[in-house]
């Protein structure tokens, strides 16, 4: 056997095999490349029209991008309140601290008496105190019973204490005791 590509025929001639073009290999390669990068262009062109493929339009990048700064607050944290709920017998009691997130209001040039944060503070306690006695316990320990709680914490310095704008309430301490 011989190593050469050519191969010997029985008359003793030499058979030299026939050349291939340049067209017959460049061909089908073209072809494929072309069929393929057909095959991509209309499946990113219907990924686009169908809203899979998140391209940017002109509309979604001239939107301006508006931040809003969270308005200027500090926390206050009431003292720990224990309550007698108002279930039959009087037996079940809470106990729970409160932390208020009370929006800061524009300085002045006056300086602030320390006195008026404890008034701030025990109103903000009474209002939370009497809110607190009117609920039960069933009503606390369902899921939304905190959630009921803030709202209606919320409401109530709204309406006792209007001069202070109450942004969220925080429970940080939260316990039902039945008797």
């Amino acid at each position: 056997m011989s190593t050469s590509p050519a191969e010997i025929v029985p008359n003793g001639n030499v058979a030299i095999p026939p050349k291939v073009g340049v067209t017959a290999i460049l061909l089908p390669v073209l072809l494929s490349t072309v069929l393929a990068l057909g095959s991509v262009g209309v499946a990113l062109y219907w990924l686009t029209k169908s809203g899979k493929l998140g391209a940017a339009t002109a509309a979604s990048v001239a939107r301006p991008i508006i931040v809003v700064a969270p308005p200027a607050s500090h926390v206050l944290a009431l003292e720990p309140m224990i309550v007698n709920l108002s279930d039959d017998g009087g037996r079940s009691y809470l106990r729970a601290t409160v932390s208020l997130r009370i929006k800061d209001e524009p300085k002045t040039e006056e300086k602030t008496d320390p006195k008026s944060s404890d008034g701030l503070a025990a109103a903000l306690r009474d209002s939370t105190l009497s809110v607190l006695t009117q609920e039960s316990a069933d009503s606390l320990l369902i899921p939304e019973g905190r959630d009921r709680l803030k709202a209606k914490l919320q409401q109530e310095f709204k309406l006792r204490n209007s001069e202070t704008s109450v942004l969220e309430v925080y429970f940080t301490d939260f316990l039902v005791q039945r008797g």
